[in-house]
């Protein structure tokens, strides 16, 4: 008889499972997201006659934890929160295996102030997963009482665990979703240099000719995504003035040749990722310099969109162009005054030298730019000296007079004058030094007075 019994409740058991089961199943089956769980929580706190069910998600970083998706305490459904995972049933759980504990719950875990504030004595907890050892999150009910029926409540939360499993994954997947897309709406839009991407009427294939893929970009691109920054280079107020635009109507006619020659750029690179500059010319007639990074996505053979962005870099290359210009002026100033000019890096090496000098001692070019100006240029005597002098050079500008080697061992008295050129940091880059030929000067003094006289006329 005993065993018949046994089998009698346990087919009482199933059938309340089951019957329990549809109910619920019919009152959550048009409910998604956070109302399914809410839902869900309160329903089987009422079937498991629990006095709290909770359903929640693993939390991982740098302390594990665990965030409630819902919550239903005493008939009530509360406001979800996040709590640590260590010394907690849910440890159990997150290790991939169910939490089940008839009696004495807080005296197990004392760790949990959870518990203690519910007053909770026994759990029945189960993982959320499938062909994973840890899943995304648990089911579990709580009782302030010893529990006995363990095999309904346990069977329940197993019935009801792959549908919130399916709801967990898909909530996951939207929250991944829907923040990659703020971060990329955060970066796209605050973006201070122009971003875009433009589509077209029909993919365009990259057999064509050249010049045929460059028109077809042209004519049937248009503008489906910008920020504020590309409106405002194109003189717009919001980039809604610009979105569905056709490319060959939309770039300014200043910008368009720069624009079909990036195009092509990039038609010949096969829309791989690259970087060019383009020199367009804006509606005030001042050329504008920019770096114009694109690539374009091809699937079987069909360009089907371009990504891209420009960077603006006038300011950069006016100062380029401004230096370049000075160092011609400079250059041509120390021809014009027949001066030798050297430049010397930090550790004495000849970087730099003009056509003057190579004149003056009959030295080419090669032969000494890159090589150590006091081994090559100095004679050995003075070497010494000028590598203590050069040393400990200082800011101030500064004159001294030396001996100069020529290509033929001939000697020329030198007047130098130099300057530190400093670094970035603040530091010494090099020194820049201006020669004035001193030997006949020299001659002349040494002769004597009476024959430097003018030779009477007449």
């Amino acid at each position: 008889m005993p065993h018949n019994d046994q089998q009698n409740s346990e087919r009482q058991t199933g059938a309340d499972v089951r019957r329990c089961f549809i109910k619920i199943a019919t009152q959550v089956s048009t409910k998604i997201g956070t109302e399914f769980f809410h839902v869900l929580a309160k329903h089987l706190a009422q079937e498991l006659d629990a006095d709290s069910v909770y359903i929640g998600e693993f939390v991982r970083g740098p302390v594990e934890r665990v965030r409630t998706l819902a919550r239903c305490v005493d008939g009530v459904v509360t406001q979800d929160f996040e709590f640590p995972l260590s010394g907690s049933p849910e440890a159990e759980v997150a290790s991939g295996n169910p939490s089940i504990h008839l009696s004495d719950l807080q005296s197990k875990f004392p760790a949990d102030l959870l518990l203690s504030e519910l007053r909770a004595e026994a759990c029945v907890a189960l993982p959320l997963s499938d062909s994973e050892r840890r899943g995304p999150g648990l089911i579990g009910a709580f009782y302030r009482q010893p529990l006995r029926g363990v095999q309904f409540v346990q069977s329940m939360l197993t019935m009801c665990a792959p549908r919130v499993l399916a709801e967990l994954k898909r909530k996951q997947t939207e929250d991944t979703l829907r923040d990659s897309e703020q971060r990329y709406r955060a970066f796209v839009t605050l973006n201070p240099n122009p971003m875009w991407r433009v589509e077209f009427q029909e993919p365009i294939a990259t057999d064509l000719s050249e010049d045929d893929q460059v028109e077809s970009i042209l004519q049937q691109g248009y503008l489906a995504e910008c920020n504020g920054a590309l409106a405002r280079l194109l003189g717009k107020e919001r980039p809604e003035q610009l979105i569905g635009a056709r490319v060959d109507t939309m770039v300014p006619s200043g910008y368009y040749e720069a624009y079909r020659d990036a195009t092509r750029s990039m038609v010949r690179s096969r829309y791989q990722f690259e970087t060019v500059e383009t020199s367009p010319v804006d509606n005030a007639g001042k050329r504008r310099y920019f770096l114009r990074t694109h690539w374009g996505i091809v699937e079987e053979g069909k360009l089907q969109r371009i990504w891209g962005t420009n960077r603006e870099i006038t300011e950069l290359r006016q100062c380029q162009i401004a230096l370049a210009i000075s160092e011609k002026r400079l250059s041509d100033l120390l021809e014009t005054l027949h001066l030798a000019a050297i430049m010397l890096d930090r550790e004495g090496v000849l970087s730099f030298c003009n056509d003057y000098l190579l004149k003056l001692t009959g030295w080419r070019g090669e032969e000494i730019v890159g090589k150590n100006w006091f081994d090559r240029m100095i004679p050995r005597e003075e070497r010494e000296k000028q590598r203590v002098m050069f040393s400990s050079r200082t800011r101030v500008p500064s004159h001294f007079e030396g001996t100069l080697l020529c290509r033929d061992d001939h000697r020329l008295l030198v007047g130098w004058d130099y300057v530190v050129i400093p670094d970035a940091n603040g530091g010494i880059a090099g020194t820049m030094i201006t020669g004035r030929d001193l030997t006949d000067y020299t001659v002349l003094e040494t002769q004597p007075r009476h024959s430097r006289r003018w030779a009477p006329q007449g």
